[in-house]
């Protein structure tokens, strides 16, 4: 099969890599053979400036997956691409270590989340997974002065100050981003999952939490098997670029993982935060596309677990076009599903804190800015729908 160089380009959006990213991603992350034949399926006249972000983003692991020799044309610009990733990567940890050492100086306990914790744990080569920032998790009692420790380093908050709010925001959300003058990006939270975003809500994964001690970073990281639910929960949503990194992120999780996948914590975590839907279509998809042995009880389990109404109109609004036009439509539906129900306080109460969720959530300075955003968002949404629907234009 060829690959016109065009269609390189012509993404509609999507909630799973279409064709062509499934070779980006064969060739990062089959073994040798399988990958070699995605490699030459997409290489002929490839033009990698064009490639869509999420696959440029894998050329990296691809270039070190497939040892590529100086025979290959794109090895030369690809192993360009990786030299930066390594020398972007390397300062973002030592940042990051810079960080974590004045949380520990302060009694904060700190976990690493996503890109920085797989990098360490998992790929093991500074320049094959590319970096945007850090993420790091400290326990919800201590968001507060966490919050006022990244100040103290000259980080300041992005979207909307949460000063004015601080205890509100911290009750409500599950993470903060921030932003220093030199551009270094920093994404504090205080719970792991958007979806179960309370006290206690961590507990068990601190406490099956596995240590990080390289590159002068002492922290916790999840576990393999809580790492890989953090993954699939995270990248399972619509995208005007289908993702891509989740699928790459959870194979190397499964295959160098130091133990086998708990299959069975996996799926009692996914039904107790209800993500059982994204969880069980994540697995299948890894089983049916790229050959991860998956347990048939626990397909057979997350398929049988009966959904709310609820749980199944947050699973498609996140993974609908139309449903993502806005944040508001997700925060909306999301808040409905998880925090509503876990609110004892009166009907009133509880409709006031979900305006604010949705306010803080969209990044808004007051409630009454939530029609306008709406509509300026849908409006640019439905622009950007109509011209992707006539790519050559």
């Amino acid at each position: 099969m060829s690959i016109e160089r065009k269609d390189l380009l012509r993404f509609r959006g999507g909630v799973w890599p279409n064709h062509i990213q499934e070779l980006f991603l064969r060739a990062a992350v089959c073994d040798r053979p399988d990958a070699l034949v995605a490699w030459d399926q997409i290489s002929k006249g490839i033009d990698i400036k064009k490639v869509d972000l999420a696959s440029r983003q894998l050329l990296p692991l691809i270039y070190k997956n497939l040892k590529l020799n100086e025979k290959d044309p794109l090895a030369g610009s690809i192993k360009e691409l990786y030299k930066i990733a390594v020398t972007k990567n390397r300062i973002l940890l030592i940042e990051a270590a810079k960080i974590l050492n004045a949380l520990k100086a302060v009694s904060i306990d700190a976990m690493l989340l996503k890109g920085a914790a797989l990098n360490l744990l998992y790929y093991e080569d500074h320049g094959v997974r590319m970096m945007e920032d850090v993420d790091i998790l400290v326990k919800r009692p201590m968001a507060s002065k966490a919050i006022d420790l990244l100040e103290s380093l000259g980080f300041r908050a992005l979207r909307q100050t949460i000063d004015s709010e601080r205890v509100h925001y911290i009750n409500l959300s599950n993470a903060h981003h921030f932003k220093n003058q030199q551009g270094l990006l920093v994404d504090l939270h205080w719970n792991i999952f958007a979806e179960a975003s309370y006290e206690g809500a961590d507990d068990d994964f601190w406490q099956t939490a596995v240590a990080i001690e390289s590159n002068g970073i002492n922290a916790a990281a999840l576990c393999p098997t809580d790492q890989l639910l953090h993954l699939l929960a995270h990248g399972i949503k619509w995208n005007p670029t289908p993702p891509i990194r989740w699928v790459a992120d959870a194979v190397t999780v499964i295959k160098r993982s130091a133990g086998p996948i708990d299959w069975a914590r996996l799926r009692l975590k996914a039904e107790e935060m209800k993500l059982a839907l994204p969880i069980k279509d994540a697995i299948l998809y890894l089983r049916d596309r790229f050959g991860i042995m998956i347990p048939s009880d626990i397909v057979m389990h997350l398929g049988n677990k009966k959904a709310s109404m609820l749980e199944r109109l947050n699973y498609g609004i996140r993974t609908n076009r139309f449903g993502m036009a806005t944040w508001m439509s997700v925060s909306l539906s999301r808040y409905l599903c998880y925090a509503w129900p876990r609110d004892e306080r009166g009907f009133m109460a509880k409709v006031k804190d979900l305006f604010k969720y949705i306010q803080y959530e969209c990044g808004l300075e007051h409630p009454r800015d939530l029609p306008f955003s709406a509509i300026s968002a849908l409006t640019g949404r439905l622009r950007a729908a109509l011209g992707r629907q006539n790519p050559e234009k």
